[in-house]
């Protein structure tokens, strides 16, 4: 009997044996949350007025910040009941979480509850799950940073990794991609544009967002770039969730959810940069 092979058998029915366990906890997690219905960010995104989406600013509960193309993205969903909405929202979520560090690690991350950053993430329904996975596979695709330049915007800042390292065609890539889709939002609702630019500009105006419990938000960016940069010239892709995270306009619990991103890129070598 090769016993190598008889280990490496029962290793693999073991791992799959506690990942059927992790997506079993991850799905209750679900459901309890559900049970639930908070989904403050969620609703925000579900019941953002259509014609006025910026008519409150960032400190109103509830209150859209994002572009207007994310609306639209959103527009099918949006015309299902909130809870109907809400369950597929976290659905998604959940699956990119098990997808990011596999299902039995994401169980343990959202098991800790409100100390998880994980959890309290699902629980307003947030988009940092989402901007983790354009993390994980963005070095790859570039395309996918549209996505954080159309919600988040400040933490596009991780495109300057493209630009050290000369990687022309990725940043075109990801500024296409983005303008891209930008114009055809425009196209549709060109109002709403100029709308959510002036909304940005107002919110970086208050003190709330311009300055936490730590360095500004202005210190913060240039750090963030700085960081990047750095570790785009030494190849050292570690430091793009601390980037990242810096770069963050309001930095608060749920953006420790960036560092995930470690365990998914080092569970996928394929999907870390190549050295420059």
């Amino acid at each position: 009997m090769d016993v190598r092979r008889l280990a490496d058998q029962h290793g693999r029915l073991l791992r799959t044996v506690l990942d059927i366990a992790g997506l079993v906890v991850l799905a209750f997690v679900v459901y309890s949350i559900h049970q639930q219905s908070p989904g403050l960010d969620a609703r925000a995104y579900w019941a953002a007025d259509a014609a006025q989406p910026y008519g409150a600013t960032y400190e109103t509960p509830g209150a859209y910040l994002y572009s207007p193309a994310f609306l639209q993205v959103l527009w099918p969903l949006r015309q299902l009941p909130f809870e109907t909405f809400f369950a597929v929202w976290l659905v998604v979520n959940a699956a990119v979480l098990a997808w990011l560090v596999g299902p039995l690690v994401a169980a343990l991350v959202v098991l800790p509850t409100t100390y998880s950053p994980v959890w309290v993430d699902l629980w307003f329904g947030n988009v940092m799950i989402l901007t983790t996975a354009v993390v994980v596979i963005g070095f790859r695709w570039p395309a996918a940073w549209s996505f954080i330049l159309l919600t988040k915007v400040t933490p596009g800042v991780g495109l300057v990794w493209f630009l050290v390292r000369r990687e022309w065609r990725a940043l075109a890539l990801a500024a296409g991609t983005t303008a891209a889709i930008g114009l055809v939002s425009f196209a549709i609702a060109p109002g709403q544009w100029f709308e959510w630019v002036e909304s940005l500009r107002a919110n970086a105006a208050k003190p709330e967002v311009a300055a936490w419990e730590g360095p500004s938000w202005p210190i913060r960016l240039a750090a963030a770039t700085l960081l990047i940069g750095v570790g785009a010239w030494l190849n050292a892709w570690w430091v793009m969730p601390v980037g990242l995270f810096l770069a963050q306009p309001v930095t608060w619990f749920i953006a420790f959810v960036l560092f995930l991103a470690w365990i998914a890129l080092a569970r996928r070598p394929q999907l870390q940069p190549a050295r420059a």
